[in-house]
């Protein structure tokens, strides 16, 4: 509760909530023997880190839409039937296309379809958004079986280990009451993060210079 509280602090002052979380992804165990027993009782939490989505901000590109006008139909006589008050929109890029034929008047059908067409790709836009939430969310929770953790809380030994990396720290109860031990420990994982992944682009590089070759 204190690290959550002092990341809370952290996040608040504008620092990257996304970097600093994305580590803790994964199954945490915590092993220690209660007061009424002798044995040593394991339990598991599978942590997920979800990142927010940005505020979605709309722009049409008036390139990326046909417009065209025809003739209306169904009820309103020969004024509608006769005039080209029809809009009718096709968005390129998403392939949807829009009709309207609310008005009588082509030049207030217009907006009114682009309205429609906002509509639609707004609901699209988070529709996708929700859909990469909820699969992150259940890929995170399908990792969570014990054999999959990342760290141990081990009281009775009073070591915090994450087994990513070999990482280990003495002191359970000053590591997730000081900050800075915290910040440290998870610095030293970050680091090893770090260069996991250049040693990865590193050796794609050079496999990729060999095929060339």
């Amino acid at each position: 509760v204190l690290v959550k509280q002092w990341y809370q602090r952290r996040v608040r002052a504008g620092e990257n909530a996304m970097g600093v979380f994305h580590f803790e992804a994964g199954v945490h165990r915590v092993q220690r023997v209660p007061f009424n027993d002798t044995r040593i009782h394991t339990s598991t939490v599978v942590v997920t880190v979800i990142e927010k989505p940005p505020d979605i901000a709309l722009e049409i590109n008036p390139a990326d839409v046909e417009i065209s006008f025809t003739t209306g139909t169904g009820p309103g006589g020969q004024f509608v039937n006769r005039r080209k008050s029809r809009c009718m929109l096709h968005h390129i890029p998403s392939g949807i296309r829009i009709v309207c034929q609310e008005e009588r008047d082509a030049a207030k059908n217009k907006p009114i379809a682009m309205t429609m067409l906002s509509d639609m790709l707004l609901k699209r836009m988070i529709s996708d958004k929700e859909g990469k939430i909820r699969d992150s969310r259940k890929s995170q929770a399908l990792q969570g079986d014990r054999a999959d953790k990342i760290r141990t809380y081990n009281f009775k030994s009073n070591r915090v280990v994450d087994h990513r990396y070999g990482e280990s720290v003495t002191g359970v109860v000053e590591y997730l009451r000081n900050p800075e031990v915290f910040d440290k420990f998870r610095g030293k994982v970050a680091a090893k993060w770090q260069l996991e992944k250049l040693s990865a682009m590193a050796e794609n590089i050079a496999s990729e210079s060999r095929k060339q070759t």
